[in-house]
């Protein structure tokens, strides 16, 4: 992980995929490169629900002191 802190990486609550929740702590907007996950990512609220957009990349932009939660399928 480059770029942001990784506040949780943790199975999902139903039992599909994992959650991966990565955290900016800076004043200042983030880049975070995702490497070693298998698998899309798809961003989720706090919740685990999809929030409607498609897989992601693994370069993931993070505003500052934002959160950022994507559900780990595939």
């Amino acid at each position: 992980m480059d770029g942001a802190q990784v506040s949780a990486y943790k199975p999902a609550e139903d039992g599909e995929g994992a959650v991966l929740r990565l955290s900016n702590p800076t004043s200042a907007e983030v880049v975070a490169t995702v490497s070693g996950v298998d698998g899309d990512l798809v961003e989720c609220d706090l919740a685990e629900r999809s929030t409607g957009a498609g897989p992601v990349g693994h370069r993931l932009p993070l505003g500052p002191f934002a959160t950022r939660s994507f559900r780990v399928t595939g």
